[in-house]
């Protein structure tokens, strides 16, 4: 039948009855810009780079405290590197340039400004205090801004700092060479302990100042008592790693970012071990978020991937698992706060990867996200009448994708705007959904819009809005009845053939006016072709894989492709079009691409994918084979590191070594049988091996 006015309808509870309490008042306490734009201490000029490092942007600032167990007591501090500053007249957008020997990242480490915004940025994550790698007096720009952090600190009642004197303040900064190592590190202590020791700022334990250092052991042997007898104000001194531990004079140690397999975990997994042995002294955990030094001068091609925000949360999960409250972690270093060459820096904040969007559906506004909500800590749901200036509705747990506005009296005749936020656990990126519309206006409000192609089951929803109660609302599909409520909103699934049809929804008030509302919409049936590239189908390991579905299409009218994402095939996955990914393990992979397009319709295809371990091959002499001496040996090592070594053994015994990834030389050998053992290194130290039993003929 065709759309008819119904009269005599029961009169159920309506929309409108429960809007008309007070309408909803809008009072701004925010603004778009605030939401999306930068609020860290990252200068606005810096771009991201090719090494995890993003651009200047929006950052949870939930407190740090919340990804650590109940109960921690210890501090959070941050490690801090002081050697960046900009060329004159230069911009960061270009990073990877240069200024002195460092990337350009948009400031000067020493600027007063700067180092008041840092440290604002790191009390506003929770962050107790900062521990700030020292080259020493004879670097003045870094003893500078070491100056200006005491004198910040020390606005702050409870934020610290303290000093890790750099081997490089020996190396490059002292009297050394032309005096002992002892000598200058003892000028490097006692100018520290006149200078900044009696700062009330200054870090102490037990009424003791605090002192730590990094590689000084590595690269000098240093009589640490004479140092430490001779250092006023009687100082505490941290050492590196679980060996720390036992170092003399040693008070506790921290741990470091660590590269390998595990993401550094089994070396923290030791250091924490080792760190409970010791409970008189401290333990200083490692939280970072990965590691790549691509862009530094020194690089040695030393990758960790940040797994989208995932190497963060699993190493405070490491500490969660071998700390309580009963036994407590002492303190905590963030590696690090701004070290941007080797792609450890939390300033920028964390890429989770992850994007929110959002919709109506009648009066209810619901959110999807692509990506892992565990890196998220909740959701702010913003509303506005302007698009810009923003008043919150409240924050919302993790799980929660939708939101009834009819709790909050909207206000007839009104269009609002509507912005979810996903707010990122401590250092992650929060991430906000595109403008929703809410038009509170009078009349029927209908989903699907009037051409729109859909598939099929289809949702058809709608609302009606009057200044009096609604009564009663029928959804009619080529002028058939599929629906009826007494209410004033309706939702309802229908299975339609593909094709054009038309939708109809009427919908009366309590004095019996007609409201209606229709569409003609088209049945989609087509599902998207999926497509799916690999950067390569073969690698070795530690290999990055990049994929991209950007080839995928869609075949239905007006169909395109809204959503993609890769299952790499080792439990990882990542949303696309395009992503990459590393490989620590050898082994055969299926990697995989879902696409959906906008109607709901999805793909999926697949690729294999082959990750050999790191090797070494001789390809000459062959195992097994006689051959006359000199014998020509050649082989080959491949990493997806670099190499830093290759050794070749005859017979237990080292004959000739290369510092690249090939080998091929000659070996003069006596007759009989004989054992040829090739070693490699890769930069990462994994040792790759390969043997060969070879008969040289005895001479005539």
């Amino acid at each position: 039948m065709r759309p008819a006015v119904f009269v005599a309808l029961a009169v159920g509870l309506s929309l409108s009855t429960a809007f008309a309490s007070t309408p909803l008042q809008i009072t701004p306490t925010t603004t778009l810009a605030a939401e999306t734009g930068n609020n860290t201490s990252t200068s606005n000029l810096f771009a991201t780079t090719g090494n995890g490092d993003m651009a200047a942007g929006n950052v949870s600032k939930v407190d740090t405290h919340t990804l650590l167990y109940p109960g921690f007591d210890g501090k959070i501090y941050a490690h801090l590197m002081g050697w960046f500053c900009m060329t004159a007249g230069s911009t960061a957008t270009g990073a990877g340039t240069l200024c002195g020997s460092h990337v350009q990242v948009g400031y000067n480490s020493n600027d007063p400004a700067v180092v008041h915004a840092q440290v604002n940025d790191m009390i506003s994550r929770g962050f107790d205090g900062v521990i700030h790698d020292w080259y020493g007096p004879g670097n003045s720009s870094d003893d500078i801004e070491t100056t200006n952090y005491m004198n910040e600190a020390q606005q702050h009642p409870n934020f610290t700092f303290a000093l890790m004197i750099d081997k490089g303040a020996i190396e490059w900064y002292s009297c050394y060479p032309t005096c002992t190592a002892t000598q200058a590190l003892l000028n490097l202590t006692q100018y520290a302990a006149n200078t900044y020791f009696n700062s009330p700022a200054y870090m102490r334990i037990n009424g003791r100042p605090v002192l730590t250092n990094f590689d000084i052991d590595l690269h000098y042997t240093v009589d640490w008592n004479y140092v430490a007898a001779n250092t006023p104000g009687n100082p505490i001194f941290i050492f590196q790693n679980s060996g720390g531990f036992t170092h003399t004079l040693s008070a506790g140690a921290y741990s470091w970012v660590i590269i390998n397999s595990q993401y550094g975990l089994d070396y923290l997994t030791n250091f924490y071990n080792t760190g409970l042995q010791y409970p008189s002294e401290l333990t200083v955990g490692a939280m970072y978020k990965g590691f790549n030094d691509t862009l530094a001068s020194w690089s040695g091609n030393r990758v960790m991937s940040q797994q989208c925000g995932q190497t963060w949360l699993q190493t405070f999960a490491k500490a969660n698992s071998m700390y309580n409250s009963s036994s407590q972690l002492g303190a905590i270093q963030m590696v690090t706060w701004d070290d941007y060459e080797e792609g450890t820096e939390l300033e920028t904040g964390i890429d989770n990867c992850l994007a929110v969007s959002g919709g109506m559906s009648n009066t209810t506004l619901k959110w999807n996200i692509s990506g892992d909500e565990s890196t998220l800590d909740h959701y702010t749901v913003f509303i506005s009448t302007d698009g810009q200036n923003l008043m919150s509705l409240g924050d919302f747990a993790v799980g929660t994708r939708q939101l009834d506005l009819a709790s909050y009296t909207p206000a007839v005749g009104s269009t609002y705007t509507l912005y979810v936020k996903a707010v990122g656990k401590p250092s992650m990126r929060n991430q906000i959904s595109g403008p929703v519309t809410f038009s509170y206006t009078p009349g029927v409000h209908m989903t699907p819009s009037n051409g729109a192609t859909v598939s099929s089951p289809m949702t058809l929803s709608g609302y009606a809005v009057s200044a009096n109660p609604i009564s009663a609302m029928i959804a009619y599909v080529d002028y058939n009845e599929v629906y009826r409520t007494y209410s004033g909103s309706l939702s309802t699934t229908l299975s339609l053939s593909s094709g054009a049809h038309l939708v109809v929804i009427n919908a009366w008030d309590s004095t019996g006016a007609l409201m209606q509302a229709q569409a003609n919409i088209s049945v989609a049936s087509l599902s998207p072709n999926a497509a799916l590239t690999l950067s390569s189908t073969s690698a070795v390991a530690p290999a990055t894989i990049t994929a991209s579905t950007s080839g995928s299409t869609d075949p239905n009218s007006g169909g395109t492709i809204s959503s993609s994402t890769i299952n790499w095939g080792d439990g990882a996955t990542s949303s696309g079009p395009n992503a990459s990914h590393v490989y620590s393990q050898a082994g055969n992979y299926t990697v995989s691409a879902t696409v959906t397009d906008n109607y709901g319709l999805s793909a999926t295809t697949t690729k294999a994918l082959t990750i050999s371990a790191p090797s070494i091959t001789i390809s000459s002499p062959l195992n097994g084979s006689t051959v006359s001496s000199p014998v020509q040996v050649t082989a080959k090592a491949v990493s997806g590191l670099p190499i830093s070594a290759i050794i070749v053994y005859l017979d237990n015994n080292e004959v000739y070594r290369t510092y690249s990834a090939t080998v091929n030389t000659s070996i003069s050998m006596g007759s009989g049988q004989h054992q040829i053992v090739t070693n490699a290194w890769d930069s990462a130290g994994t040792l790759m091996q390969a043997k060969v039993s070879i008969t040289v003929k005895r001479r005539h």
